[in-house]
């Protein structure tokens, strides 16, 4: 076995909202399963928790789902972007199209700032 695949080799835990929090991140994050039920979790937990004065958008594999059911998301899907670091851009576009006139970027990932910079010149 690889050092790469015994990285990957984490206790499965399911991902439901009953579930008690992993006391060991490291382990939990190992497992791609794990990982995938998280972020699933936490999109669908984001958007159910918008507010009326904000849009909250996000991915679940290749699909995009809003906290505001009548939003048009044709244009965002499939959204086949790997790196969160282009989705982040491809979303921006379309809410600038879609006529909103602000936008908020908020990171510590230099790569966001580099792509976001070099996008909207």
């Amino acid at each position: 076995m690889t050092a790469r695949e015994k990285r990957r080799t984490g206790t499965r835990r399911r991902v439901l909202p009953n579930v008690k929090l992993p006391s060991n991140w490291k382990n939990f994050l190992r497992n791609d399963d794990n990982k995938d039920e998280l972020f699933q979790f936490l999109a669908n937990a984001s958007v159910t928790q918008g507010t009326d004065d904000k849009v909250i958008l996000s991915t679940i594999h290749k699909s995009v789902v809003s906290s505001n059911p009548v939003l048009n998301l044709d244009d965002l899907q499939p959204c086949s972007h790997e790196e969160a670091d282009t989705r982040i851009l491809l979303h921006v576009k379309d809410a600038m199209n879609s006529g909103y006139k602000h936008s908020i970027i908020r990171t510590v990932d230099t790569d966001v700032v580099v792509l976001a910079v070099a996008y909207f010149q």
